[in-house]
């Protein structure tokens, strides 16, 4: 099990919050905005619904790797590479790189 504050987690602004009832903001995220540079802003606020959806993309890579490598086993060449990818994403994920 995974030691991070457990899914689903919102963004608001550029803060991210777990959707639990009284828990206070996982992560902001920051930088210098500049009020004349919207674009830095809309990057900020991306990045922080990036960062929200991580425990559902965790959820859904193990999901994928346990379909496609089952056993660690895949069929082909392309699914070797994909399972390749999925199992470093999960590991970089839980801090195991």
């Amino acid at each position: 099990m995974s030691k991070h504050t457990p899914g689903p987690w919102s963004a608001a602004g550029n803060v991210i919050y777990p959707n639990l009832a009284g828990e206070k903001c996982i992560a902001k995220v920051s930088g210098i905005l500049s009020a004349e540079n919207d674009e830095e802003y809309l990057e900020f606020e991306a990045n922080t619904h990036l960062i929200a959806a991580a425990p559902q993309m965790l959820e859904a890579l193990e999901a994928a790797f346990d379909h496609i490598c089952p056993d660690g086993d895949p069929l082909d060449a392309r699914e070797f590479e994909v399972c390749g990818k999925i199992e470093a994403a999960i590991a970089a994920a839980k801090g195991e790189v």
